[in-house]
């Protein structure tokens, strides 16, 4: 059978050199795409999607949601999500084989259709329902990739394509019918975890496999298995519990398992604990989050920060973190998590007074453990020109910065009070500058720009 022995020679950061039949890969996957943002962009909105239906290349770039729909009955096509950017992608009609999806590291896909492409992840994989792997797909997750199907669940039939998992997958259930062997093929240091009770089977002799040096298979628990076919024959695939105290269901047909076959015949299986080997702490606890998407953007002269989850584990809070050169960072607000829950949460906080430049952003996890989880960075570039006239901090303990554009050589700006009366009147320069109030209210700052008036109202506490 011809797909089982598949060399794949696929350019745009694709896999080099996949021999299927020896489940042997590279330790790491051929470079990502260079340039990102070249091509057709995707700016679709939820209501009005960007329709995938040329052979031409497409990108998703910023730190904005962006929506597509495939519509595709030509080829070649390539669509790349860049750093920062997530993509929702549905799929109205795919009559090809001849597409490629790259997801870069730190962009975001989220999808429940995965069939007839190559999708190549070196950044995010989100399921959104059920993922049924049919029509030959191939998805290749690179060493700083993550597939995150989970609270899904994964199915495969005979023509449920190929995964080659260098970094992380993560899934509930798992029901494989007569796929091609090997159907998801481990590299060194990889994690994959089935976090569900059912492992089911039917036909597919051993559909893990690992390179020789080895990849780690997770187990939450096997109670639930129905194995007429067994895992894994490897000694190249390390088997674990993701806690000590599992029910290892070793055999299929041992109680509570059903079914004719061994659960794993062959391959290295440690019942006791994950923490066993190098790349194991990969594999050793499920990801705190599923981060759908974390993204910032400019309104109004104040920074947006929004992210959601489509899963979180012992989550305590979110803080999310600013910088100007994307080494220093600081503090901007936090956000109360849920701990553990598996709907889907939005979230954001506003950042009043960002910088002219980049200002970067990202998102810490912190879990009830104490350990951090860090997102990708977001990026938010601001013009002096946007920043014409802020005002901060607001409220205010008494001391304020005013903040101008260089449009103007100088400004006049005058202070009231809530009954119109100036209080203090300046001469004021582009850039940052100062001054003080020492009696709480709420106040006016009127900057006058030639016979127009721009007032920003703020307070003293």
């Amino acid at each position: 059978m011809k797909h089982f022995a598949i060399l794949l020679s696929l350019t745009l950061g694709a896999f080099s050199r996949l021999g299927w039949a020896q489940c042997t890969v590279t330790n790491s996957i051929t470079a990502a795409p260079s340039t990102c943002t070249s091509g057709t962009q995707i700016t679709g909105t939820s209501a009005s999607k960007t329709s995938i239906n040329s052979a031409i290349t497409y990108y998703a770039s910023g730190v904005t949601t962006v929506y597509a729909d495939l519509s595709l009955n030509s080829g070649p096509t390539v669509i790349n999500v860049c750093s920062g950017a997530t993509m929702v992608l549905t799929v109205s009609s795919l009559n090809t084989t001849n597409l490629t999806i790259n997801i870069l590291k730190g962009g975001t896909m989220q999808t429940s259709f995965i069939e007839k492409y190559t999708v190549n992840v070196y950044g995010n994989l989100v399921a959104l329902s059920d993922i049924s792997l049919q029509n030959s797909p191939h998805i290749n997750i690179d060493t700083s990739g993550t597939f995150s199907i989970y609270p899904y669940n994964l199915s495969a039939t005979s023509s449920g394509g190929s995964i080659v998992n260098l970094g992380t997958l993560e899934t509930n259930n798992v029901s494989f019918n007569t796929v091609p062997a090997p159907f998801i093929c481990m590299g060194q240091n990889s994690c994959t975890r089935i976090r569900g009770s059912t492992l089911q089977n039917d036909n597919t002799p051993n559909p893990f496999q690992a390179t020789s040096t080895g990849g780690y298979l997770s187990l939450a628990q096997t109670t639930g298995s129905t194995l007429n076919k067994g895992l894994a024959n490897s000694s190249n695939v390390s088997v674990c519990l993701a806690t000590a105290s599992t029910n290892f269901c070793v055999a299929g047909n041992v109680s509570p398992c059903s079914g004719s076959a061994n659960l794993f015949n062959g391959a290295s299986v440690n019942p006791s604990s994950c923490s066993n080997g190098v790349g194991s702490l990969k594999c050793l606890n499920p990801l705190p989050i599923s981060l759908a998407y974390f993204q910032a953007t400019l309104a109004e002269k104040k920074v947006v920060v929004q992210w959601a989850t489509a899963q979180q584990i012992r989550s305590a809070y979110f803080v999310v973190e600013r910088s100007t050169n994307g080494a220093d960072w600081e503090e901007i607000g936090q956000q109360k998590a849920l701990g553990n829950s598996t709907d889907f949460t939005t979230y954001s906080i506003i950042d009043p007074s960002p910088l002219p430049g980049p200002n970067y952003y990202r998102l810490k996890e912190i879990g009830t453990d104490g350990k951090e989880t860090i997102s990708p960075v977001a990026v938010v570039t601001i013009s002096w020109d946007e920043l014409l006239f802020l005002l901060f901090p607001n409220p205010s303990s008494g001391k304020m910065t005013l903040r101008l554009g260089a449009q103007f050589a100088k400004y006049s700006v005058d202070i009231l009070d809530v009954r119109g009366i100036v209080v203090g009147s300046y001469t004021f320069f582009p850039g940052d500058n100062f001054f003080s109030i020492s009696t709480p209210g709420m106040y006016i700052a009127r900057l006058k720009l030639g016979h127009d008036l721009k007032t920003e109202k703020f307070v003293i506490q």
